[in-house]
Formats: structure tokens, C-alpha cells, sequence
């Protein structure tokens, strides 16, 4: 979802690229392009914060599934390697 929003940004980054050489008959510069896209990505960060700030309190998101959990709580080491191997697989 987050890399098809961000396609369409850079697709109304190019529309209003475009609009302006229809409307001033010469093209925007370098910088002028750069700070069109930093501001349009600014304001969607903006309005995409709102929404995750409306959609917290609701229970929305839910907790880390125990496979994600696991990358970044440690396992207890046991010494005995097939023990370690599957202690690593277990649901926190």
C-alpha cells in the first residue's frame, strides 16, 4: 500500500511538473522540482499521521505477531543445540 501511495505522489509530482510548462511555456528547475515533491510527500506524511493518530485509540493496529516479536526478543540458550533450534521457532 505504502509504495502504490507513494507512485501516485511522484505521479502528481509529474502532473504539476507538467502543468507548469503548460502554463509558464518553459519547464521548472531542478530545485523548483525537488521542493514540489518534498512538499507534497510532507503533506501526505502530514494527513497520513492524522490518520494513524484518529485510528490508534480505536484498537486498530494490533499487537507485533509472534513471528516479528521474535526477531527481537532473545531465546533461551540452553547449551543443547536442537533445544536452541527450536527455542528460536517458539511462539513468544
Amino acid at each position: 500500500c505504502v509504495a502504490f501511495c507513494g507512485m501516485q505522489l511522484i505521479e502528481y509530482c509529474e502532473v504539476l511538473k507538467r502543468a507548469y510548462l503548460a502554463k509558464n511555456g518553459y519547464p521548472m528547475t531542478f530545485s523548483q522540482i525537488w521542493k514540489t515533491r518534498v512538499r507534497v510527500f510532507a503533506i501526505a506524511a502530514f494527513f497520513g499521521l492524522i490518520v494513524i493518530y484518529i485510528l490508534m485509540p480505536t484498537g486498530y493496529f494490533g499487537p507485533l505477531s509472534s513471528r516479528v516479536r521474535g526477531l527481537f526478543v532473545k531465546h533461551t540458550k540452553t547449551g543443547n543445540p536442537l533445544v536452541d533450534s527450536v527455542a528460536e521457532h517458539q511462539a513468544a
